[in-house]
């Protein structure tokens, strides 16, 4: 008889949590190996003072710090995001000085001058312009070096996201042209995709040809999130299953040590107004607004709660340093030995705590699961 998808859920937390409570001292070795990681984190241009309070207030613990800074205007020309508000430059060399790697992301955001004009938020037209000619690519490129040179960061992530399924091969094409040009000028690549399961030729993430892209960039990020959304029923943003699926697939595409995890550090809302992404100090004023009721699941450790007032009702998904080092663990057991976190500046105040502990080598504070915790709606 066929065992419920559900025993499978159980075991594969249960491994993960008796796997982390083995001491620390057991073995030298063996602990360096499970600890060695790699932790990066974004940092964004309507975060940036937070979110570099969390780097600073976080030595040792990140070793790439991603720039969330550059979009394109209505020309197709890349720009910095709010350069006068944000000091890129002093922030990007004062994390330079401790030895850490300093991206600048490139977003395929539209932002025109006039600000009556709407943004057009990954946009898959502006790249397809780009990519259809070879003197566009030629500045586009031209753009990117020099935008880095003058930040002095060690390598550009492109962040470029809903392209057309039709690009696929173009985009390919054009990386493999682009990481040439940028090693020729010692920086890195790195590019940011959607995450999937399995092969897709769909806009998003089936435009992204991942056997083609690691073959040219130095990093494969893949976003590990929102697998709950605007477009489904109110659960966690990833769980450590859903995860497996997809790293599973990357490992078919990939060399291992070229793909990177992505995790985020905050939740969503789903309320009548709607479906909104609520970092974690604002789930945490909701729920003290609403005198909620704070729930894990049993399973996949994830907090949220529920609110039903005579004006407001709303489930809050979030994340937490516990909920995220399950699933930081998970990935540590599939072999993967850097992650990066998006973003910085708002997270628990509990995770560089955890992140520093689990960096040492220190056994983690994670508890067992206990039994009589009330679980998701969606179990």
């Amino acid at each position: 008889m066929a065992v419920p998808y559900y025993f499978h859920q159980i075991s594969l937390s249960l491994a993960i949590i008796l796997l982390m409570m083995i001491p620390a001292c057991a073995s030298t070795s063996s602990s360096r190996e499970t600890n060695q990681l790699d932790v990066g984190a974004w940092v964004t241009y309507w975060d940036f003072k937070r979110g570099m309070q969390s780097v600073n207030n976080s030595k040792g613990v990140y070793q790439d710090v991603f720039f969330f800074s550059t979009h394109f205007n209505q020309q197709g020309r890349l720009e910095l995001i709010d350069p006068t508000k944000n000091d890129y430059r002093s922030a990007i060399h004062q994390a330079s000085l401790g030895g850490t790697r300093t991206w600048m992301t490139i977003v395929n955001d539209v932002v025109p001058l006039d600000a009556a004009i709407k943004p057009i938020l990954k946009d898959p037209e502006i790249i397809h312009a780009m990519l259809q000619s070879p003197q566009i690519q030629t500045q586009h490129i031209q753009d990117m070096i020099r935008m880095a040179q003058d930040l002095g960061v060690t390598g550009i992530d492109l962040d470029y996201e809903n392209l057309f399924p039709k690009d696929r091969q173009d985009f390919s094409t054009f990386l493999a042209r682009l990481a040439q040009e940028l090693r020729a000028q010692n920086l890195a690549l790195a590019i940011t995709v959607q995450p999937k399961t399995r092969e897709k030729f769909s806009q998003g993430a089936g435009a992204m040809d991942w056997t083609a892209i690691c073959r040219s960039t130095d990093r494969l990020q893949i976003m590990l999130y929102n697998l709950h959304s605007q477009h489904t029923k109110p659960g966690p943003m990833a769980t450590p299953e859903w995860i497996q699926e997809v790293m599973n697939y990357a490992k078919t595409q990939c060399p291992r040590d070229k793909v990177v995890p992505i995790l985020k550090v905050s939740g969503m809302l789903w309320s009548k107004g709607g479906v909104e992404g609520v970092q974690y100090d604002t789930a945490m004023e909701l729920k003290s607004r609403h005198n909620a009721l704070d729930r894990r699941n049993p399973i996949n450790l994830v907090p949220f709660f529920s609110y039903d007032g005579s004006s407001e009702t709303g489930m809050v998904y979030y994340e937490d340093a516990r909920s995220l080092s399950l699933k930081i663990h998970t990935l540590q057991t599939m072999g993967f030995d850097k992650l990066v976190l998006w973003s910085l500046g708002r997270e628990d105040p509990a995770l560089t705590p955890t992140l520093q502990e689990l960096l040492s080598g220190s056994p983690s504070t994670l508890a067992p699961v206990k039994t009589g915790i009330p679980g998701s709606p969606e179990q």
